[in-house]
């Protein structure tokens, strides 16, 4: 009877070992398919936004379209033209850069693009100024 409680003890301690090595495998394999592809997404995605330029076309996480008009690389940032609105925002926010020959031609800002938009913003600053007059002639 002795003996059966001798070899349950001695069984006992070697399935403890096994299931430490066990456990030491799965966290070498976990490492392995998550953490270092991780690491290097992020590494490439920090490749990526270091070479930002002014004029490239990008998508931001909230799905915003506009093209770069300056970087600040020591603040993070970058402003944001879509169509003649600037918008600030930090690089993280960058989704993904587009090839401008892919990119919509309604959210790349040419010359003309932007004179237009300064003549309609002229256009209604007289009209809303004409207005104006109206009401106070009442």
């Amino acid at each position: 009877m002795n003996f059966n409680i001798m070899a349950a003890k001695a069984s006992g301690g070697g399935s403890t070992m096994m299931m430490l090595v066990l456990i030491a495998v799965m966290f070498v394999a976990m490492y392995f398919f998550t953490i270092k592809p991780q690491k290097k997404r992020m590494a490439e995605q920090q490749e990526r936004l270091s070479k930002v330029k002014k004029g490239d076309a990008v998508i931001i996480r909230s799905g915003l379209h506009g093209v770069v008009d300056s970087v600040d690389q020591n603040k993070n940032t970058f402003v944001l033209d879509a169509n003649g609105i600037f918008l600030t925002f930090e690089l993280g926010a960058i989704m993904q850069i587009v090839d401008n020959n892919k990119f919509p031609k309604e959210h790349l800002n040419t010359k003309e693009d932007t004179d237009t938009a300064k003549e309609t913003t002229e256009e209604n600053s007289d009209d809303s100024n004409e207005e104006t007059a109206s009401k106070d002639n009442d």
